[in-house]
């Protein structure tokens, strides 16, 4: 008997390390290629389309997780993952082989709908084979995992371009894809159907496609792409917005629909995605802005300052296993927990906004590590909550929904975050440009071409210019040598005020949160169906 369950609990193990390395895969694609397009773009040109061949991933995988998760419902999640991995690891060889930019977003596409999958078969399986009193814990296990990808993806992405090529960011995917489809077929029982419905609605397929796809290339690509108030963006808004009422509409009134409405109406479920989407906002704007603060308000070289996110990392996985084994074992309620770590986060990055030029090193990863606390507490704690309250037959409706609407948040954070920054940088040198006189006293003011270039890309800024690179390029504008040195040394102390507000505003976001979780419930309802 014991030798039984000993093969049991390892096959149990391996079957969980398996899914843990599925996700990891798929969550590291969407940032490995951030140091390596640089390299892409020098041998294959199209630096009008830089950001595409991230976002065709994003877009990708976000379109499909609901997709994903509504089929795992009805035909098993077994059958799910085992076609997401499939997908994800063949579409890396020919993204890996691309020979032009476009062929490169095209696969990454493909790529992304295969991560897609994974991510939500992944996510459903650990639900599933797991009782409702344990599946905190493994919500701990999946928010670090998240985390650990997501912090990685940037380093790895420039350690693999430099060593071997940036192809390799694509083609490790395939030896290691292979690894986990090993692990999966052989550990992972047979998924079954939660339901006896066996068609699938296609029209409500279409239409999810055809509603998220212009929001989510809206979000990503706004103020990146395009100006925000273009004509693309706003039809694209437009267009996803239309398409959004006509399918929830129809998805009403549908025997089995693609997007269960149902879970809006079980306790808990539409306040804890509210959350979920806060926590994303919260997360990828920590992600995007802490290396930024360290390079500008510190003086770091731009990769010293990626690697002080290990202690946010850090902080995340301590929060997430701390928040998971309480609500696992009883020892605590949704609503403390969350109270808890959106509580920690907004202190968090409330201190972060304060954080000055000149401030210490050992300060500022404390408070870095206190944010990571908050968003891992928060991350583990709302998908703990979404899963606990939804029956058997709705957990990958209810688990594909809980990483659409975190990645919709990281989207809207990015953006929200990226606008916050210009329009606060703009006023400051603003700022100094009104107090600095021309040699023939006329008004002074920021060249369009530079301000423009600032507005489509905040993110720019972080890439290693120095005071006399930006001297350079403001005297290259027009502007007069001795103002472009007075504005170039005001910039640092301006951007750092800008990163600031943008933390500000992040602790804004992450209070909604904290008022949301008021509202789950305040008994323990761990084993709650």
């Amino acid at each position: 008997m014991t030798d039984n369950f000993k093969k049991i609990r390892r096959r149990l193990v391996l079957a969980v390390t398996g899914m843990a390395m599925g996700m990891f895969l798929a969550v590291l694609s969407q940032t490995v290629v951030a140091t390596a397009m640089p390299a892409i773009i020098v041998e294959l040109g199209g630096f009008g389309r830089y950001a595409w061949v991230a976002t065709a991933y994003l877009v990708a995988a976000t379109v499909t997780m609901p997709i994903a998760g509504r089929i795992a419902d009805l035909y098993g999640f077994k059958r799910v993952l085992l076609a997401g991995i499939g997908l994800f690891t063949i579409a890396s060889i020919p993204a890996g082989l691309s020979q032009t930019l476009n062929e490169l977003v095209a696969y990454r596409a493909l790529q992304g709908i295969g991560g897609g999958i994974v991510m939500i078969g992944s996510l459903v399986g650990m639900a599933q084979l797991f009782p409702p009193q344990q599946r905190a814990r493994y919500q701990a296990l999946v928010a670090a995992v998240y985390a650990l990808a997501s912090v990685l993806g940037p380093a790895l992405g420039g350690f693999i371009t430099d060593g071997i090529g940036w192809s390799w960011v694509f083609l490790m995917n395939v030896p290691l894809g292979a690894i986990v489809l090993a692990v999966v077929v052989a550990t992972l029982p047979n998924g079954r159907a939660s339901t006896d419905v066996s068609r699938l609605d296609y029209t409500g397929m279409v239409l999810l496609v055809l509603a998220v796809t212009p929001l989510m290339f809206a979000l990503s690509s706004g103020g990146v792409l395009f100006d925000w108030f273009s004509w693309q963006i706003v039809a694209c808004l437009a267009f996803g917005a239309v398409m959004t009422a006509v399918l929830i509409t129809l998805e009403m009134r549908t025997e089995s629909p693609i997007l269960t409405v149902d879970i809006y109406r079980v306790r808990g479920v539409p306040v804890s995605l509210a959350a979920s989407v806060l926590t994303g906002f919260g997360f990828y704007a920590a992600l995007l802005f802490v290396p930024l603060l360290l390079f500008t308000g510190s003086g770091m070289s731009a990769s010293a300052a990626g690697s002080h996110l290990t202690p946010m990392l850090l902080g995340m996985v301590v929060g997430a296993v701390i928040m998971g084994r309480r609500l696992s074992l009883g020892k605590g309620t949704h609503r403390r927990s969350a109270l808890t770590s959106t509580g920690l986060a907004i202190v968090g990055l409330f201190l972060m906004s304060i954080v000055g030029e000149g401030a210490s090193i050992l300060a500022i990863d404390g408070t870095i590590v206190l944010v990571g606390l908050g968003l891992g507490g928060m991350l583990a704690t709302f998908g703990s909550a979404v899963q606990g309250a939804v029956p058997e037959n709705m957990l990958g409706a209810a688990t594909s929904s809980l990483s659409f609407y975190r990645s919709v948040g990281g989207m809207v954070g990015v953006a929200a975050a990226g606008a916050v920054l210009t329009n606060r940088l703009r006023d400051g040198l603003s700022d100094v440009l009104s107090s600095a006189a021309s040699p023939t006293g006329t008004s002074v003011q920021l060249p369009p071409n530079w301000l423009g270039n600032v507005q489509l890309d905040p993110r720019s800024l972080s890439d290693g210019q120095s005071t006399e690179a930006v001297v350079a390029e403001l005297a290259r504008s027009g502007l007069d040598q001795q103002v472009a040195e007075t504005l170039a040394e005001a910039f640092p102390s301006a951007l750092t005020g800008a990163i600031g507000e943008v933390f500000l505003v992040t602790a804004a976001v992450v209070v909604l949160a904290f008022g949301l979780s008021l509202f789950l419930r305040a008994e323990n309802d761990g084993e709650a169906r």
